[in-house]
């Protein structure tokens, strides 16, 4: 009887420290992600930065609109970029982390009604109630103030980074729209030159003898 209690009670904390490892694999793959997002906006910046010392070498003209630099439309790919990490990061990661926190927190009651420990809490159900309350009571874990999901902060987190980089691109595209390479602004003014200068044509006049 004592060796199946002893075989029933490693068989828990193997189980429970699998549980663990899930959650903090799937938290890992959701870091990771926002990391891959971060990468994005880094490298276009200094990508954009670069080529804006040159604006002359790497733009464009759209005829009715006005002179688009290309850096405003790296900067305008990086967000839509980062709107796909947003993606895979809230839709995929996020919600299997989610379910394995789930059944963390019940696998805790478990644990605890079981008497293998005799806190009144498991961690899983103490670590989701401090990241969903600025104030938690650590001993009842009740929480102080607005609960804000994590869901919530990490979509708050994306949208900011998307709608900065949307503003840096709509503000670089309008600061080029009445731009005027050197090379055109040269090609015109030698066009306007050669027509000055070019000789009238004028029927010459016959003399009588």
């Amino acid at each position: 009887m004592v060796s199946e209690d002893s075989e029933r009670l490693k068989l828990k904390i193997e189980m429970w420290e699998k549980v663990v490892d899930t959650q903090m694999h799937f938290n890992e793959m959701s870091a990771k992600s926002r990391q891959l997002g971060l990468t994005f906006v880094v490298a276009a910046l200094g990508v954009a930065v670069v080529l804006l010392s040159r604006p002359e070498m790497y733009g464009f003209n759209i005829p009715g609109l006005g002179y688009i630099h290309v850096s405003s439309v790296i900067v305008l790919i990086a967000a839509l970029g980062v709107f796909a990490v947003r993606t895979l990061d809230l839709n995929v990661y996020h919600r299997m982390l989610r379910g394995a926190v789930a059944f963390g927190e019940q696998f805790d009651d478990e644990l605890r009604e079981s008497g293998l420990f005799k806190v009144p809490h498991g961690m899983t159900q103490t670590i989701s109630a401090f990241s969903r309350f600025e104030e938690v009571d650590p001993i009842t874990l009740e929480g102080k103030g607005t609960k804000i999901p994590a869901h919530n902060k990490i979509s708050g987190f994306y949208n900011l980074v998307i709608a900065v980089l949307i503003f840096i691109s709509v503000g670089l595209g309008f600061s080029f729209f009445d731009y005027t390479p050197k090379a055109l602004d040269k090609d015109a003014r030698l066009g306007q030159q050669n027509i000055i200068d070019a000789p009238s044509l004028s029927t010459p006049s016959t003399k009588s003898e």
